[in-house]
């Protein structure tokens, strides 16, 4: 998601827009090297809480205390329909405080367009009604990850969502089921949802040809005839690493010199180590943190991975293609409509460690020239067919709705 937002504002025309960011980070974010990175691109950034609510207002007026959730605020719980009435009411006021803060924050800066880049849905839906209020001509609302089900949502929640994809006036959909899921589910017209995949920056994965693939395995201490499985991603809730230790134990007996590259960081890095540590596989999973070299790893390796039990994207899959790297996929976001069965790797149910290892173990059993052609295929494909795609002109031509001599 950052690399996303820093390449867009890298290839900006700067002569025709002048940015500004609302930043919310994480406690697992960089937070230092992304502000560092914004001011060497010289955008001016602005904090903003988790619900996308400026936690300072830019008009003078210091706002810089926390307010309440509305959990917090409604704190009448009674069994009487009057007090569940207060409940909601006091949740709908703080909605509306929130919008209206928003609101005031946004007007100084007279924004043309604001783009909401938080990757989920429902999020920050009251920024997005608050920059309607503040009169902000396009208000573009990024999906990456799959939509949440509207209905476990609380009543009063689900209409404040309704309200702001109705407010949107675009909507970007990672894949179609996406779009569908959108249009059917949160009554986004069809007119607004755009389903623009935006995978980025993978000339560096083509341009890696030159550095030598066994220097991962050197500074592992391996064998430079090792074979290598990796994965990609944020340690994180729903991204099925757990899975794959499990995939890893139940090869480990028929495959024993195979090593497993873990590489990302995250909340449950730690107890993914101990699960590796309690299965055996102290040995054989290599945890490797966010590393300088992604295109290098992907490409030592021999096989990868990606378990996610729900993706919007995921780029990861991409990237490892174009890296040259046959692909074992779970079927989440748009893995189907850019992997090819059989031919650039293998799709297998998300949550099944069975397909896994089965997959898994066809592909390590293979002849090492299946595994070759299935790579140079899988970059191939990527190369003619998904690095083509004009995502960064189509975001612009939707800033330009309003916004004079972009182009």
């Amino acid at each position: 998601m950052e690399r996303y937002l820093i390449v867009v504002l890298q290839r900006l025309d700067r002569k025709a827009i002048e940015p500004i960011l609302f930043l919310h980070t994480t406690s697992d974010s960089p937070r230092e090297q992304l502000l560092q990175t914004f001011a060497d691109l010289r955008v001016p950034v602005f904090e903003i809480d988790q619900r996308g609510v400026p936690v300072i207002e830019t008009n003078g007026h210091d706002q810089s205390h926390r307010r309440k959730t509305p959990q917090a605020e409604a704190s009448v719980q009674t069994a009487s329909g009057f007090g569940s009435a207060i409940t909601v009411a006091k949740t709908l006021w703080w909605y509306w405080a929130c919008i209206r803060r928003t609101a005031r924050s946004l007007r100084p800066h007279r924004l043309d367009a604001v783009h909401f880049v938080a990757g989920w849905f429902p999020c920050f839906e009251l920024a997005v009604l608050g920059s309607q209020l503040a009169g902000i001509p396009v208000r573009l609302v990024d999906v990456i990850q799959e939509p949440y089900d509207l209905a476990l949502l609380e009543p009063e929640r689900r209409w404040i969502v309704r309200l702001a994809g109705r407010s949107a006036t675009h909507v970007r959909a990672m894949n179609q089921q996406m779009r569908r899921q959108l249009e059917t589910q949160y009554g986004i017209a069809a007119r607004k949802v755009h389903v623009l995949k935006g995978v980025i920056d993978l000339e560096r994965f083509f341009e890696s040809d030159n550095s030598p693939a066994s220097d991962v395995r050197t500074s592992l201490g391996l064998s430079l005839d090792a074979r290598l499985v990796a994965t990609l991603g944020r340690l994180g809730e729903y991204k099925g690493n757990d899975l794959f230790l499990q995939a890893i134990q139940a090869l480990q007996e028929r495959f024993p010199q195979v090593h497993y590259l873990i590489i990302g960081d995250g909340p449950l890095r730690h107890e993914l180590q101990a699960q590796a540590s309690q299965l055996g596989l102290s040995r054989q999973v290599h945890f490797l943190g966010w590393h300088d070299d992604i295109p290098l790893l992907l490409r030592a390796a021999d096989l990868f991975v990606m378990p996610s039990m729900k993706e919007g994207g995921p780029y990861v899959v991409v990237e490892a293609m174009a890296s040259g790297t046959p692909v074992i996929a779970t079927d989440v976001g748009f893995v189907r409509e850019v992997m090819q069965e059989r031919t650039t790797g293998r799709i297998v149910r998300s949550g099944s460690v069975e397909d896994l290892v089965a997959a898994m173990t066809d592909l390590l059993e293979a002849d090492p020239s299946v595994l070759k052609r299935m790579g140079l295929a899988a970059r191939e494909h990527v190369r003619t067919t998904i690095l083509p795609e004009p995502w960064f002109e189509r975001l612009l031509s939707i800033y330009s709705r309003i916004t004079p001599g972009v182009s």
